[in-house]
């Protein structure tokens, strides 16, 4: 005998569907069966033996049921031959994730470094300055510019006024002492023993109230990392220099002429100062110097760099056609607004060129104290590949009546901090080249440090 199947059309609130359904037989349709067969949305039909149908309907949903109509036919699998689909659990997400800059971490951190600083005001800085000297430290950290205008006596600076140092600091790619700005201050980062470590920005008043990304807070943390036992100075530098003056001092800024001097002293010194070697083929001089074709001529000079505004390049009153000197000029002005690290580059070249072909180059301006010791200033950095303040030194040493205005010393300050970044760039790429060239016949580099250090163990030799 058949299974009779019959098709029974279910009306929805939005569309008819015919569905074919099937039992096997009738002890396969009670209510368990029913139950765990036929999907709760469907509609069981519970057909006999031999042609005989039960006389209800079971339908676990309360939809009205019409005459058949015609309907698209659906092939209806036994549970034996139909697949089974297994939900997989969704993997549950971290349960924690970084922790924001205002996390409660964060704050328990900062928390922590604020109990173990101490606050010192300005009257008991002078005192304890006067009292023990050179055994009080103090670090200064605000940009190098502002140090160098003025400064509590003796005090360090530790560069972190930009984001690039504030980040290598904070993450702990570089230290204090790599992030002092001469190497005095190196020396007395590494030196111990100080009664007093006192630390000082600009102004602020209350530790509370600064983020924990501020310069002040990161060199804070840092010295207590390194188990020292800082002081903060309320009201920082702005409170000390309004109250002890005559406690502060700047050592690179200084006026290049004395307080008592005339104006027309003054400009006789500017204008008798002689053309100044600062190495032994870059030369710093004034207006009157460029037009010293004798004296150029005596000195190996090949090359001006003119860097004025209004002084024509070469001078007409000499026959520059015949001397084979190489003239070029920057337009540049001497205020506080003039953009001359735009042309640092240009300059490179020209005096590279001097030096690559074994002449001289006289760079000048009007009186050779601000805007040519700048250029001078910054090329001896990249050349030399030294600090600010040792160009610096090494210019000024050359050439004392220097005074670079503090829109170049800035512009000079931006200069070191690119030259270091190319620095660090090289370094990283030599590193990574030694590291891809070292490795043979597949080994990793780590095996190859092991089998290095095997080799060295077992057959020890003199080391130079």
């Amino acid at each position: 005998m058949g299974i009779v199947v019959p098709r029974i059309t279910v009306h929805s609130p939005s569309r008819k569907r015919t569905l074919p359904t099937n039992c096997e037989n009738d002890h396969l349709c009670h209510l368990k069966s029913h139950q765990q067969r036929c999907p709760m949305s469907a509609v069981c039909y519970e057909g006999g033996v031999g042609g005989r149908s039960r006389a209800g309907l079971r339908l676990s949903l309360n939809r009205s049921i019409s005459e058949p109509g015609p309907a698209t036919t659906i092939t209806v699998t036994t549970p034996t031959n139909s697949k089974r689909f297994r939900l997989e659990p969704i993997p549950s997400l971290p349960a924690s994730l970084p922790a924001s800059p205002n996390s409660d971490g964060t704050n328990l951190s900062s928390a922590l470094i604020l109990n173990k600083v101490k606050r010192i005001d300005a009257d008991s800085l002078r005192q304890k300055m006067e009292l023990f000297g050179p055994a009080v430290l103090a670090i200064d950290c605000r940009s190098f510019v502002c140090y160098n205008v003025s400064h509590a006596r003796g005090a360090v600076n530790v560069n972190v006024a930009d984001r690039i140092n504030r980040r290598r600091l904070q993450t702990g790619k570089a230290t204090l002492v790599e992030l002092a700005s001469s190497r005095d201050a190196k020396d007395a980062l590494r030196r111990r023993g100080y009664r007093e470590i006192v630390v000082y920005d600009d102004s602020t008043t209350d530790l509370d109230r600064i983020p924990h990304n501020h310069p002040l807070m990161l060199i804070l943390a840092s010295l207590v990392d390194d188990e020292r036992e800082p002081s903060f100075l309320i009201g920082g530098h702005k409170e000390f220099h309004s109250r002890h003056k005559d406690m502060c001092e700047n050592s690179l800024l200084q006026a290049p002429l004395s307080a008592s001097c005339t104006q027309d002293a003054a400009r006789e010194l500017m204008d008798t100062h002689p053309l100044t070697k600062v190495l032994p083929f870059l030369y710093l001089g004034n207006s009157k110097d460029a037009d010293d074709r004798d004296g150029m001529t005596a000195n190996g000079i090949t090359r001006v760099l003119n860097v004025t505004t209004s002084q024509q390049s070469p001078s007409p009153t000499m026959d520059h056609r015949t001397s084979g000197i190489v003239y070029k000029r920057l337009s540049v002005l001497d205020n506080g607004h003039a953009n001359l690290k735009q042309y640092f580059e240009e300059a490179f070249e020209f005096i590279e060129g001097a030096r690559k072909s074994g002449g001289s180059v006289l760079i000048h301006c009007q009186a050779g104290i601000s805007r040519s010791p700048t250029i001078a200033i910054a090329y001896v950095m990249r050349h030399r590949k030294i600090s600010m303040v040792d160009a610096y030194k090494t210019v000024k040493a050359a050439r004392p009546i220097i005074s670079p205005n503090l829109n170049f010393m800035g512009q000079l300050l931006e200069l070191e901090q690119n030259l270091q970044y190319e620095q660090q760039q090289q370094q990283q790429q030599q590193q990574q080249q030694q590291q891809q060239q070292s490795p043979r016949c597949g080994h990793s580099w780590a095996a190859v440090q092991q089998q290095s250090a095997a080799d060295e163990l077992l057959s020890p030799g003199c080391s130079t």
